[in-house]
């Protein structure tokens, strides 16, 4: 790795000028970077193990009515994605 940024757009102009390429885990509206250049995006296709989301609070420190109505929110979604069910 040459270099590293909190900016994705940063990074997407950084790749645009040739500098080099990206991962992102996020996937841009647009081929276009802010500085007017075109990059290329492509889907990695790969059997990946599913991320593990995670959400902790205190004991003493209940949660807040948005707090847990985005908690039982997430709870809806199945997050193992398909190929890795099979197993």
């Amino acid at each position: 790795m040459a270099y590293s940024s909190p900016s994705i757009e940063m990074v997407r102009c950084m790749v645009g000028q040739g500098m080099g390429f990206s991962v992102l885990v996020t996937r841009p509206c647009t081929d276009v970077t802010y500085d007017g250049q075109h990059v290329k995006q492509v889907e990695i296709i790969d059997d990946m193990a599913a991320s593990t989301l995670v959400m902790a609070y205190l004991r003493n420190n209940e949660p807040t009515r948005p707090t847990r109505l985005f908690m039982d929110y997430c709870r809806t979604f199945e997050l193992m994605p398909e190929a890795l069910e099979k197993d």
